[in-house]
């Protein structure tokens, strides 16, 4: 699952947005599933080619549209003071429409360009972080903006460094469209965030199989006030959520420092470490795995998202645990033996 696929990759951008990185298999097979990555607050679609070619390796057309108001650049000109805003409220909105906008853009060229080969009924979305908010918006959840101002309160001593982002949100109007895209089958998270922007009530409506990557070395989205959170919180019949131990928000601190112009010294990692390197191939694996069984309706690949398989695919220190639906009651005892005891009032 961690290994390259057998399909040559041809990389290009949509011509109507020239900033929308496209990975095609070579040759295209029929009924060729369709994955959208989205990046996260800071970053670019190239930040997470790797993943897309990994997927489009094993025959699967990756598109990875840009998303201006929350990409390196807009982080660069928020730390040189030159914006206020962490993040303009507009894109909390914008990002998920986008994503809209190139499916119904693939979905005009899907048969003079790629001989209507492109299954655009049935969608996979993938995303990092915000881009994790963006995939949960087009499977249905909604902002619940009461619940968002009370974890917004300027006496809230919540530790929850993620709150920076999202009560941006609170900028936008209150009656917000549902901009749930219902050509997108399931989504695959890792880092995700939105337990103050959704809350329970906001994720009732999320149906379709979603899969979550979590780390417990995440000080940016913490995995106790956040992924946890939100997995008891999802309805939808078919879930997973996996904690890989020793992971971090940011997998390449140095590289990010560098593309924002901070002049600070990273240590003690080379650009790109042996451990970091775990991380992607098994985030990379476990994509491949969920969707081939959600998107290709393919039951052989099942063995692959058990806990057996994450057990083989974790050494310790970075062991990984894997829950689903079905054995979440093991969630405390299993994932967070030694919790404080904040942390398990976040559990409640």
């Amino acid at each position: 699952m961690r290994q390259r696929g057998s399909f040559a990759i041809k990389t290009f951008t949509l011509d109507y947005s020239p900033e929308t990185l496209c990975y095609q298999p070579q040759p295209l097979s029929e009924n060729t599933r369709v994955v959208i990555q989205s990046h996260g607050l800071g970053a670019t679609p190239r930040d997470f080619a790797d993943y897309a070619e990994h997927l489009a390796s094993h025959g699967y057309f990756v598109v990875a549209p840009y998303h201006q108001g929350s990409d390196t650049n807009h982080l660069k000109l928020v730390l040189q003071g030159d914006i206020d805003e962490v993040v303009p409220f507009s894109e909390f909105g914008d990002r998920p429409a986008t994503i809209t906008a190139v499916l119904n853009k693939l979905d005009e060229l899907n048969g003079s360009q790629f001989d209507s080969k492109l299954d655009l009924k049935n969608v996979g979305v993938m995303g990092h972080s915000f881009g994790a908010y963006t995939a949960l918006v087009l499977a249905g959840a909604e902002i619940q903006f009461e619940h968002l101002e009370l974890a917004c309160d300027g006496n809230n001593d919540d530790p929850n460094l993620s709150l920076l982002l999202q009560c941006q949100a609170l900028g936008l109007p209150r009656a917000m469209e549902n901009l749930r895209d219902s050509r997108v089958a399931s989504i695959f998270v890792w880092d995700f965030v939105g337990s103050a922007i959704f809350g329970e009530k906001g994720l009732a409506a999320v149906n379709i199989p979603v899969m979550a990557i979590a780390g417990s070395h995440d000080i940016t989205t913490p995995f106790a006030l956040e992924q946890i959170r939100l997995f008891r919180w999802l309805r939808t019949a078919i879930a997973y959520l996996v904690m890989m131990e020793g992971k971090p928000h940011v997998q390449n601190l140095g590289k990010l420092a560098a593309a924002i112009g901070l002049n600070i010294a990273v240590n003690p990692q080379p650009p790109t470490s042996p451990i970091q390197t775990v991380f992607a191939e098994n985030i990379q694996a476990f994509s491949l795995a969920f969707f081939a069984v959600h998107l290709q309706h393919q039951p052989e690949y099942l063995p692959y998202l058990t806990a057996n398989y994450g057990q083989y695919l974790g050494r310790s220190p970075q062991n990984i645990y894997l829950l689903n639906r079905q054995n979440s009651e093991e969630l405390h005892k299993t994932m967070v033996p030694n919790s404080s005891v904040s942390e398990r009032e976040a559990l409640a």
